[in-house]
């Protein structure tokens, strides 16, 4: 059995209310978003498998995936590749860095957490529980060149608004 405990600032863990056997599964649950991080190489968006110049594209937002079936599949579809579409950008993969980091794929985690908004709304309520790193994240370099670049990038890619500090991806109606 597990137990919730509760402790101050809303900090909650899980202890163990019994030994529990090495390799013993004790929970399982989901993410409520997951992506690429924001230094890598191309990879694939269905199953994070490495990707090269020749492989697949997606014909609706262009990034390169590593078969068909990671095309389709529906985080793909549903997220990234429809808040491109609604702005009408598609990447050009030929342009990628194959050999080292692609910030292209620092937008993806974003997209997919802001767009729960739209299409998970009891998950996206979730999100704003989560504990919040961006004070001690502000002061880092990091901070400041990279993430510029990534709001950057989402604002030229799907449309973002930036306001008062608060970001959201617009929802536009689909022709």
């Amino acid at each position: 059995a597990l137990r919730f405990k509760v402790y101050v600032f809303n900090l909650q863990h899980v202890v163990a209310a019994r030994n529990i056997k090495a390799g013993e599964v004790v929970m399982k649950e989901a993410p409520l978003s997951y992506g690429p991080n924001d230094i890598t190489k191309p990879i694939c968006l269905g199953c994070c498998a490495p990707v090269t110049i020749k492989s697949p594209t997606c014909d609706i937002c262009g990034f390169p995936m590593c078969s068909k079936e990671c095309i389709n599949s529906k985080v793909h579809k549903e997220f990234e590749c429809e808040a491109l579409k609604r702005h009408g950008y598609k990447v050009d993969a030929s342009t990628f860095n194959f050999g080292g980091v692609e910030l292209t794929y620092a937008i993806i985690s974003p997209i997919r957490t802001f767009m729960l908004k739209e299409k998970h709304p009891d998950l996206w309520n979730l999100t704003w529980m989560q504990m919040s790193h961006l004070d001690k994240r502000k002061k880092l370099d990091f901070w400041k060149t990279e993430t510029e670049k990534i709001i950057n990038l989402l604002q030229i890619m799907t449309g973002l608004k930036v306001r008062d500090k608060i970001v959201s991806i617009p929802t536009y109606h689909l022709n």
